[in-house]
């Protein structure tokens, strides 16, 4: 379940509506609201074809543990 941008897991996972890729919700909305295409297909692409994704506490708090994995293991 990663971002198809940043390949990380995201903190804020939303989806799209036209493609059914999972992004970080602020990567995708600075994307299309730069470019109006998704990144990976190149579709036209608006807001409100992004659709949030209902997580459990669980899930947010393991995106933030490997985040927080990764900045430990590339400071060693």
């Amino acid at each position: 379940m990663n971002c198809a941008i940043s390949g990380e897991v995201p903190v804020e996972p939303v989806v799209s509506k036209k493609s059914g890729l999972l992004y970080e919700k602020r990567l995708i909305e600075t994307h299309v609201s730069d470019f109006g295409k998704c990144p990976v297909t190149g579709e036209p692409h608006t807001i409100d074809d992004i659709v949030a994704v209902k997580t459990g506490k669980v899930t947010q708090l393991f995106g933030l543990f490997v985040a927080e994995a990764v900045f430990v293991e590339s400071y060693y």
